[in-house]
């Protein structure tokens, strides 16, 4: 089976998840059709500087999913 990985950068956790509810409602499955992991920023304690922006990955196990959420939200 074919999957395919989408990251977007820079959404707040509110937005990541409204999109995981339209993903929902579209009757799309989490585990089942896609899975996503949400990853904050990291700063360093010692500068405040950032050592890797706040992004969410999406993982879709069907293609053509892959492709319609990338037309969509990018």
């Amino acid at each position: 089976m074919d999957s395919l990985t989408e990251m977007i950068s820079g959404l707040e956790l509110d937005q990541v998840l409204t999109i995981v509810r339209q993903l929902r409602a579209d009757g799309f499955q989490q585990g089942t059709d896609f899975d996503f992991t949400f990853k904050p920023a990291v700063m360093s304690s010692m500068s405040y500087e950032t050592i890797s922006e706040r992004h969410t990955v999406f993982h879709f196990y069907n293609p053509e999913l892959a492709t319609l959420f990338a037309l969509k939200y990018s």
